[in-house]
C-alpha cells in the first residue's frame, strides 16, 4: 500500500471512529424516548403565561419551580386529579416533576398511584403544609392500559410537568453528559497546578482525564448574564439578559438541540437561574434549592444529583449542576478550616456589602478573606471528587462527557476592588474549563488558546453530531483539540448591558492573541449614598490594553505603545457599541418572597 493510500485509509478509519463515538454517546434507545402530558381529571385548569414564565389563575401567578411550561396545572378546593397514560409496556422508566402549593395555612394530601384494570397500587403518598417542588422517578413494569394518577386533597394548586417515558438503560449503557458549574471560582485557584492555592486532589486527578483550557474567559463578571451566555451561546451585549429582562424567546437556547435526544435535568442553588429569567426552556426538570447559601450546599447538590440518577436509570441524560459554594459569604465547613491561619473567623463578607471594613481592608484582612475563599474552593473540590468517584463506581464515568467550569471569578483587591460584577480584569474573567470526553479522548491535553464559556454547549453539540446553530458567538472547540489551524477570532467579556449595579460603569473587553483590551463607558447613574457605602468606581481611561504574556496580572497599560492592536480592534469595538445602543427595555419581573430572601442572603439586595 503506497503512502498516500495509507494516509487516506487512516483518515477514513479515524473519521469513522469519531463518528461512531459521537453516535455511541447518545444512540437511540430500543424504543424512542417519549414525553407525555397529564390529562386533567378534576380541578380548575390554569393557563401558562409565557410572558412571566408562570401559571396564572386570574391575576394570581402560581410559581412552579421546575418551570413546567408544557404540563398541566389546576387550582382545587376539595380534590384535584391528573392522569398519565404512559403508553409503554414492559420495564419502563417513568419520570415527571410536580409542584404542590397549599392555600393559606392548610395541608394538602397527595397520592401517586398506579392504575391497572380497575385496581390501584400506591406508588407514593405524602402531606404538604407548604409549597413543595419535587419529582417522581421509578422503574416500573407496565402493562397495556396502565395509568398513573396524581391526586391531591385539600385546597391549593397542583402542577405536573410532562412525563419522560423510556426503556431503562441496558447493562453497560448510560452515556451521560454533565456540566458542573460551581459559582464564583477563579481560574487560578482551580488550575491543574494551582500554585499557592490549597491542593485540589479531585480537580488535579480530573485534569489528567480531561482537556484543560488554561485561558478560558467568562462571558461576564456576574452570574445571571454569564449563564444566559452559556445556554444561549451569545455574549451579554447580544442576549441582553438583565435583572429585569429575561432571555427572550427569540434568542437561541442551545439545549433545544440536545432535548430531543435525552432528558434534560438541572439542579441549581441560584435564584438568578430561575424559570422567570427564561433559562429553563427545554428542561424536563429544573430544580432550585431553597437552601441557597447553606455551608454544605455543594454536598447537598451532588447528593441530589446522585439520588436522581439512581431513581431514574435513563439510557442517556444531560444534567447541569450549579452550586453557590465559593460565593460570599466565605464560610467553609468546619473540617475545611483546619489549615486556616490562627484567629481566622468562620465566615466573612467582602467589603462591597455593608462597608464593614472602613476605609478599606488591611493586608491581614485581605489575606483572611482569601484564605476563607480558598478553603471554600477546597471544600468544593472534595465534594466534586466524591461525585466523580461515585460515577466511576456506578460505571458512568468513562462513557460520559463531563464539563467543569464557572461563571466568573472573584477579586481580592488586585485592582482596587472586591467581590465581582464591577470589572473585567483577569481575577474576574479567568475561569476554569475542563472537558472530559468519553473513552479518554483528549485526556491530559492543555491548551493555551483563549476560549470562552460560550463555547461549552457548541462543543457538546458538535461532539454529539448535532449542527451548531448559526447566529451565536460560541464555537465548537473540537477543531482546536484535533489540531486544526485556529481561525482568527476575537473573544469578548462584558458587563455593558447587564451591569451588576446601575452605579457601576458599563464596560466590555476583547481578547485577540495575547492582548486584552478593555473599553470603559461612563457611569449611567451617580448615587452618593451608594458610593458612600461601596466606594466610588475608580476612574479608568476609555481604553486599556494589556499583554497577558508578559503581564498576566494586568498591571501595565500599553495602549499608547500598541496603537496598531487598538486600531485592529476598532471595528469590533464599534460593532459592540451598536449592540449596546439597542438595549432592550422590559418591565420589572416579579420577585417572589422566597427569591427576595435568597437575594438578601447572597448580598444582592
Amino acid at each position: 500500500m503506497n503512502r498516500r493510500r495509507m494516509m487516506l485509509v487512516t483518515a477514513a478509519l479515524a473519521a469513522a471512529a469519531a463518528g461512531a463515538a459521537a453516535w455511541l454517546l447518545l444512540r437511540p434507545a430500543s424504543a424512542p424516548l417519549a414525553r407525555v402530558r397529564f390529562a386533567v381529571v378534576a380541578g380548575e385548569p390554569l393557563r401558562y403565561d409565557p410572558g412571566v414564565f408562570h401559571w396564572r389563575s386570574g391575576k394570581e401567578l402560581v410559581r412552579a419551580g421546575q418551570a413546567i411550561a408544557d404540563g398541566q396545572a389546576v387550582r382545587f378546593r376539595g380534590r384535584a386529579e391528573l392522569r398519565l397514560a404512559p403508553g409503554h409496556r414492559g420495564k419502563t422508566v417513568v419520570y415527571f416533576p410536580y409542584a404542590v402549593r397549599p392555600q393559606a395555612a392548610g395541608s394538602v394530601r397527595v397520592a401517586i398511584v398506579l392504575e391497572r384494570q380497575g385496581r390501584e397500587t400506591p406508588l407514593r403518598t405524602f402531606s404538604a403544609s407548604r409549597k413543595l417542588e419535587h419529582y417522581y422517578a421509578a422503574r416500573l413494569d407496565l402493562e397495556r392500559g396502565d395509568a398513573i394518577r396524581l391526586r391531591a386533597e385539600g385546597a391549593g394548586f397542583l402542577v405536573a410537568g410532562r412525563a419522560v417515558v423510556t426503556p431503562p438503560a441496558a447493562p453497560g449503557d448510560r452515556p451521560y453528559i454533565f456540566v458542573l458549574a460551581p459559582d464564583n471560582v477563579r481560574g487560578d485557584l482551580m488550575a491543574p497546578d494551582n500554585g499557592p492555592g490549597a491542593p485540589l486532589p479531585a480537580v488535579q486527578a480530573f485534569a489528567r482525564d480531561a482537556a484543560c483550557f488554561e485561558n478560558a474567559v467568562a462571558p461576564t463578571p456576574w452570574t445571571l448574564p454569564s449563564f444566559a451566555s452559556l445556554f444561549s451561546g451569545q455574549y451579554e451585549f447580544r442576549h441582553q439578559v438583565t435583572k429585569s429582562s429575561p432571555l427572550s424567546p427569540d434568542k437561541p437556547h442551545l439545549l433545544a438541540g440536545i432535548a430531543p435526544r435525552c432528558p434534560v435535568i438541572q439542579f441549581n442553588d441560584d435564584v438568578w437561574l430561575s424559570a422567570k429569567m427564561g433559562l429553563a426552556r427545554h428542561h424536563d426538570g429544573f430544580f432550585t434549592s431553597a437552601r441557597t447559601q447553606d455551608v454544605y450546599a455543594d454536598r447537598m447538590l451532588f447528593a441530589n444529583a446522585r439520588a436522581f440518577i439512581e431513581s431514574a436509570p435513563f439510557p442517556a441524560l444531560f444534567m447541569f449542576l450549579h452550586t453557590y459554594k465559593a460565593h460570599a459569604p466565605y464560610e467553609p465547613g468546619a473540617e475545611f478550616r483546619s489549615r486556616l491561619p490562627r484567629g481566622c473567623r468562620e465566615s466573612v463578607w467582602p467589603p462591597i456589602h455593608g462597608a464593614q471594613f472602613d476605609p478599606r481592608p488591611s493586608e491581614g484582612e485581605r489575606q483572611e478573606m482569601r484564605a476563607l475563599y480558598g478553603a471554600e474552593v477546597e471544600q468544593l473540590d472534595h465534594h466534586i471528587g466524591g461525585f466523580l468517584s461515585w460515577l466511576k463506581e456506578a460505571g458512568l464515568y468513562d462513557r460520559s462527557l463531563i464539563v467543569l467550569t464557572s461563571d466568573h471569578g472573584e477579586e481580592f483587591d488586585e485592582h482596587g476592588g472586591w467581590f465581582h460584577g464591577h470589572s473585567l480584569y483577569r481575577e474576574l474573567h479567568h475561569v476554569p474549563l475542563y472537558i472530559k470526553f468519553p473513552g479518554g479522548r483528549h485526556a491530559g491535553r492543555r491548551l493555551r488558546d483563549t476560549v470562552s464559556v460560550v463555547d461549552v454547549l457548541p462543543t457538546v453539540l458538535d461532539q454529539l453530531g448535532i449542527e451548531v446553530p448559526a447566529g451565536i458567538d460560541g464555537v465548537s472547540l473540537l477543531p482546536l483539540l484535533r489540531g486544526e489551524p485556529a481561525r482568527p477570532r476575537v473573544v469578548a467579556c462584558s458587563a455593558a448591558v447587564s451591569v451588576f449595579e446601575p452605579h457601576i460603569p458599563p464596560r466590555f473587553s476583547l481578547f485577540t492573541g495575547p492582548y486584552h483590551l478593555i473599553y470603559n463607558l461612563p457611569a449611567t447613574q451617580q448615587d452618593p449614598g451608594y458610593y458612600a457605602q461601596h466606594g466610588r468606581p475608580a476612574d479608568r481611561p476609555t481604553i486599556e490594553l494589556f499583554d497577558m504574556r508578559s503581564d498576566p496580572g494586568e498591571r501595565r497599560e500599553i495602549s499608547r505603545l500598541q496603537p496598531g492592536i487598538v486600531a485592529s480592534l476598532r471595528p469590533e469595538i464599534d460593532r459592540i457599541l451598536r449592540e449596546v445602543s439597542k438595549r432592550r427595555r422590559a418591565p420589572q419581573s416579579q420577585v417572589f418572597d422566597e427569591e427576595r430572601e435568597a437575594l438578601k442572603t447572597l448580598g444582592y439586595l
